[in-house]
């Protein structure tokens, strides 16, 4: 295919459901390079078009008239780090479109939750400082529910990867769940392309493979060894739940 423009039929849909902070604006940016790809718009803030009931009960036409005007002939995927801590979401995605496929970006547990804590900072949503934040007894604060699609205080929860998996991998073939690893896609070039042929895209090299998007306003802020120790010692067993999941080791997350 030439271009994102050439007029053939609709491919199919996917979703990037998550995880917060592990690099899913930068697969977003990856996959809106492809030129069989039209990604969804917005791009920020997301559309969570498959949170609101009423939205979904609009059926599909609706859902690629809102967020692909315009767009035919290629594959449509729609990117809500929101999805993956949502039950329902992969009911009412599937509801609408049975066959879609769905990607997960994950990222060593440690610097997921501080770049949580980070964006949540630099959004004004959070005034503790690091240490205390990070902690299991600070995780159940209020937030605005109106406003906020997930808690933005999940730091610890939302790195415990398998939980949210397991769930989805009940209602997903494992064949339509593909789980990518942020280390691997940014570092190498094995990872893309295998996510290509997963998506049933052909091979291509996107501009932007290797370059930072959507990071934080601030740097990340300093850790002490005994906090970092409290963190990695917490994330073994999810890790091990995880690596049990994939089939696969996580050395590269234990150092």
């Amino acid at each position: 295919m030439s271009s994102k423009s050439s007029p053939t039929a609709d491919r199919g849909r996917f979703f990037i459901i998550g995880a917060q902070r592990c690099g899913t604006t930068y697969l977003y940016e990856l996959l809106d390079e492809h030129p069989q790809v039209a990604m969804a718009r917005p791009k920020r803030p997301e559309p969570k078009w498959f949170l609101h009931a009423a939205q979904v009960a609009l059926g599909p036409q609706a859902w690629k008239e809102a967020l692909f005007p315009g767009v035919s002939g290629r594959l449509l995927g729609e990117k809500g780090t929101s999805y993956i801590e949502h039950p329902e979401a992969v009911a009412s995605i599937l509801g609408v479109f049975p066959e879609a496929r769905f990607l997960v970006i994950l990222r060593e547990p440690v610097a997921r939750a501080i770049s949580n804590y980070r964006f949540s900072v630099d959004n004004g949503v959070e005034t503790l400082p690091l240490e205390k934040a990070l902690s299991p007894e600070s995780e159940g604060r209020p937030y605005d529910r109106q406003k906020i699609s997930t808690s933005p205080f999940f730091y610890l929860r939302r790195s415990c990867y398998a939980d949210y998996l397991t769930a989805w991998a009940a209602a997903v073939p494992r064949g339509r769940l593909h789980v990518v690893l942020f280390e691997e896609l940014t570092r190498g070039k094995e990872t893309f392309p295998r996510l290509c042929r997963f998506l049933g895209l052909e091979p291509f090299e996107p501009p932007s493979l290797g370059r930072i998007v959507n990071a934080a306003a601030e740097p990340m802020p300093e850790i002490s060894a005994e906090l970092y120790s409290r963190l990695k010692e917490y994330f073994q067993e999810p890790n091990h739940r995880l690596e049990q999941f994939l089939g696969r080791s996580l050395d590269s997350w234990k150092g």
